[in-house]
């Protein structure tokens, strides 16, 4: 478990270890705090479908405890599923050491819902143990660690993104077009305002809609 502030994208924090014995049960003292319940070293297969406190399932396993404890439920389930592909220019060649990544279309904040994968020699790679659900896959030449949990970093760029469902323990095999490092940097988010840069001057200019901007000065649209 992480303790956590609220909701959205989380920034990666210290975690407190809970072993589980044999038979399932385990037992902790926590602070009266929020956390994030996340499931390490899970068996082959298996994800964290759901945690519930007193018998009801929280939303996106975010438990609050600043009034009391109770009994808490860690539900797994074995029906998460591999999305393979392959990562491609333009024009078609395979792209190496693309990062990809496959965040959650609904937003939550749920971290083990947000994976990514580096592509191989040929392009190809694998996202695996992927609860059920949709999601959005992006595949970046270069991108800053963890950036690209963001929804505000993400934002620009979900016209390049590709749709893909994860069902019945399966997901697709889709081909995804790279984002190349030039597009990311056409796009700053400095301090509280939004900055777009002008590719051809290189000249950053601040912008309220960042999807205006990026229609405006040549970022990723």
């Amino acid at each position: 478990m992480s303790s956590t502030s609220g909701c959205g994208f989380v920034p990666p924090m210290p975690v407190l270890d809970i072993d589980i014995a044999t038979d399932g049960k385990f037992t902790t003292q926590l602070d009266a705090d929020t956390y994030n319940v996340e499931l390490q070293n899970a068996p082959a297969g298996y994800y964290l479908k759901a945690v519930k406190l007193s018998g009801r399932e929280v939303p996106d396993n975010i438990l609050d405890l600043t009034f009391n404890g109770s009994a808490l439920d860690i539900v797994l389930a074995k029906d998460a599923g591999n999305i393979t592909g392959t990562v491609q220019r333009s024009n078609g060649d395979p792209v190496q050491s693309a990062r990809v990544t496959a965040v959650p279309a609904n937003g939550s904040s749920r971290r083990d819902l947000y994976k990514s994968a580096t592509s191989g020699a040929d392009g190809s790679f694998t996202l695996s143990t992927l609860p059920p659900g949709s999601y959005k896959l992006y595949a970046w030449e270069e991108v800053e660690q963890n950036a690209w949990m963001d929804p505000e970093f993400q934002r620009p760029f979900e016209a390049l993104g590709t749709n893909a469902t994860v069902k019945d323990g399966a997901g697709p095999n889709v081909t995804l077009k790279v984002i190349g490092r030039e597009q990311v940097a056409a796009v700053a988010h400095l301090s509280r305002g939004i900055y777009t840069r002008n590719m051809q001057t290189g000249e950053f200019l601040e912008f309220n809609d960042r999807h205006k901007a990026a229609e405006r000065y040549g970022a990723p649209y």
